[in-house]
């Protein structure tokens, strides 16, 4: 039975690539070989050999992710070189840069200097994949431009997601998980695949993630900002009637309602540094002015204790919803590739 590789949407992460983050030495009688890893950054039919692959690329496998206990899209920049994941007021203003190139999110109006893949379907919103990696095949960090096979949305590289994908004729499949950590992490994924005949499979995802914010508001309560509370599910069909042709669709929705982002006083400006009146007083700044109004400041010693004041508390919002189809032709001589995405 042929199988390909495939692609596809994440209801808010999802992953493109395959391979493994490193070379891996295993014993053949006596001898150490490398381990072959392979990625499919040139759209080729088949994956290739990363080492034979003219492009600088870090390609991690769902088993490597899950060993870093990677479980959210913007860790993923703890362990890939040269990616940097921002998010500074919202969870739609998150963002990546390459090599320390990337786009500011804040101007919706604003090209992405990354382009965002999931299972082959492009993303021009950043933010629509921040949300947990779960049940992932791999993920593949293309850095430099790629805008030769990926378009002009690339100058800086490419982020390649790619889902676990449903395999007829192997069987039965599941798996729940279950974490847990500090400020009442609580984290519950799991997946199903089963043959829906010897020519059709199915797979079912889904993940919830909830946890309270680490800053607190002196008037709207402890713990109460920086929070988790999003949940997503994915469900593909997969149909191979015969080793020329192969179909996947996709549907996919998550939800995030979170309080985000927080911005702790470093630094007060009761007084503006560096300046005098003319008679060696000192100049006035605008937390000054504020206190004299009846505002609450949170002073600079006060840093570490992780609170602000605000009036309201920052909501932090999304919801992504995907559709998508794909189906490979063989050729003798070549493959037709199509994918169609809502």
């Amino acid at each position: 039975m042929k199988h390909h590789k495939l692609v596809a949407g994440l209801a808010g992460g999802a992953v493109l690539s395959f391979g493994f983050a490193g070379p891996v030495a295993a014993q053949t009688e006596g001898l150490a070989v490398i381990e072959e890893i392979t990625v499919t950054a040139r759209k080729l039919a088949a994956e290739e050999n990363m080492q034979d692959v003219p492009v600088a690329i870090t390609a991690y496998s769902g088993a490597t992710l899950d060993k870093y206990g990677i479980r959210d899209v913007r860790e993923v920049a703890q362990i890939a070189p040269s990616l940097r994941s921002s998010q500074s007021q919202t969870s739609t203003t998150s963002s990546f840069g390459i090599r320390g190139i990337g786009t500011s999110t804040q101007n919706f109006g604003l090209e992405s200097s990354v382009g965002i893949y999931v299972d082959g379907v492009y993303r021009p919103r950043q933010s629509s994949v921040i949300n947990n990696l779960v049940d992932m095949e791999a993920v593949e960090v293309l850095r430099g431009p790629q805008g030769t096979l990926f378009g002009r949305n690339t100058p800086s590289g490419a982020l390649l997601f790619r889902t676990k994908a449903p395999s007829p004729g192997a069987g039965p499949e599941a798996f729940v998980e279950v974490s847990a950590g500090d400020f009442g992490l609580l984290n519950l994924s799991g997946a199903t695949s089963f043959d829906l005949s010897d020519t059709a499979a199915m797979r079912i995802t889904g993940f919830t993630g909830n946890r309270d914010g680490f800053v607190s508001d002196i008037n709207l309560g402890s713990d109460a900002i920086n929070d988790r509370d999003r949940w997503g599910g994915r469900l593909q069909l997969y149909f191979e009637p015969n080793d020329k042709f192969d179909m996947r669709i996709i549907a996919d929705y998550s939800e995030i309602d979170e309080s985000c982002c927080a911005a702790l006083t470093r630094l007060n400006n009761f007084t503006a540094f560096g300046r005098d009146d003319g008679m060696g007083g000192p100049v006035f700044g605008s937390d000054a002015l504020l206190t004299a109004l009846g505002g609450t400041v949170i002073t600079a010693d006060r840093f570490d204790d992780q609170v602000m004041a605000l009036n309201s508390l920052p909501r932090s919002t999304n919801e992504d919803a995907g559709l998508s189809v794909e189906f490979n032709y063989d050729f003798e001589n070549s493959t037709l590739t199509s994918i169609s995405s809502y």
